[in-house]
């Protein structure tokens, strides 16, 4: 066979993939659930108190990020541990501009998310040529690195471990800053489910999905392994420098604590019991541990432990997470239905004659 025989290896496309192989588009319940979060923000100023306010805004402000990690995590298989790094970058960022150059808390917003994409631009280069436990190590000791040099500085540039305190929050006209964080942060978690969800379902996400499952074959149909996962990875840095810059003005103070490891854990622990597979799944299990961490709060020396058992149990009694357990329920009624209505068509004794002459080829006196 000569060279130019052989054809060259096409692109992958979405087409070129088992049906079911790529997560569901935002459809109706999607939609649905984008919708709902943005009806909270009418709801709650009228009906709830600040404290359930506060609450909601941490699930939007923790659901983006474990959201934007779960791109990478789970639908692009990468083991990436340094997550936030990129939260704590996108927080200092939108912090000092705020503090040392006066700049204004919504410029300072899309600048923290400039400079994680930045960063996860340059931490995914050389840890994409890494794999398993060496990409773990790697970025998590790019974490923990961040953070010493945090907590270590005496310069008084980053606060050291007092962190950046006197952050002013975020505001609208005709709107008190307690209402204007709440909308902005349901619209930016709504905006982060919708374009993770578009991005999945184009030929980008497609080709992630693709390496996911068996690099080789992906590889040899054209699909470029570099800059399809760095392009994930900026895209997953940037929504969590977001969160981060976010959390800095609704909190108005950032200290080197959000670069702790357990609150590394407790993120990744709510990808797990949501499920790495659904994006619903993901933020569900996020506002189960926030609820489940603030219902805790109060039981003193104990409240780690009840956690860690609740975490433990909830996995091993749903294996695949809320999501996993949704979708084996639905396939199991699926399945149910689907036998009920085999039945059904199945024809009777008397019918059997008759449903075999209808079966018949038609012949020529037929089709005339």
């Amino acid at each position: 066979m000569s060279v130019s025989s052989v054809e060259a290896p096409q692109p992958t496309t979405r087409r070129d993939l088992p049906r079911g192989a790529l997560p569901r588009r935002p459809g109706p319940i999607g939609t649905a659930l984008c919708v709902l979060l943005l009806g909270l923000g009418f709801l709650l100023p009228a009906y709830g108190d600040d404290y359930y306010i506060g609450l909601v805004i941490l699930v939007c402000v923790y659901g983006t990020v474990t959201v934007s990690w779960n791109l990478v995590l789970g639908f692009g298989g990468l083991f990436t541990f340094g997550q936030m790094a990129f939260f704590a970058m996108g927080a200092y960022t939108a912090g000092l501009l705020s503090l040392k150059a006066g700049v204004p808390p919504w410029v300072g917003l899309w600048a923290g998310m400039a400079a994680a994409a930045v960063a996860g631009f340059l931490i995914g280069l050389p840890s994409l040529r890494l794999y398993g436990p060496y990409m773990v190590l790697f970025t998590l000791a790019f974490q923990q690195i961040l953070q010493i040099m945090i907590t270590t500085d005496t310069s008084g540039f980053t606060g050291g471990a007092d962190g950046l305190v006197g952050l002013t929050g975020l505001k609208l006209p005709g709107l008190s800053t307690a209402n204007t964080e709440l909308y902005f942060a349901l619209v930016m978690i709504s905006g982060t489910l919708l374009g993770v969800g578009w991005l999945l379902r184009s030929p980008v996400g497609c080709a992630i999905q693709s390496l996911r499952d068996s690099e080789a074959v992906a590889v040899a149909h054209g699909v470029g392994r570099t800059r399809h996962r760095v392009a994930i990875f900026v895209v997953s840095a940037a929504l969590t420098g977001l969160a981060g810059s976010f959390y800095a003005y609704q909190t108005t103070v950032i200290t080197p604590s959000v670069l702790d490891l357990g609150l590394l854990v407790q993120l990744l622990a709510m990808i797990i019991i949501g499920g790495t597979s659904s994006m619903g799944g993901v933020l569900a299990g996020t506002a189960l541990l926030v609820w489940l961490d603030d219902r805790l709060a109060t039981q003193g020396n104990l409240s780690e432990l009840l956690y860690g058992a609740i975490i433990l149990a909830v996995v091993l009694i749903l294996p695949g997470g809320i999501s996993g357990t949704v979708s084996r329920v639905r396939g199991y009624f699926e399945t149910r239905l689907d036998a009920m209505f085999d039945e059904g068509d199945e024809p009777g004794e008397h019918g059997e004659g008759q449903a075999g002459e209808d079966r018949r080829e038609p012949t020529a006196d037929h089709v005339a």
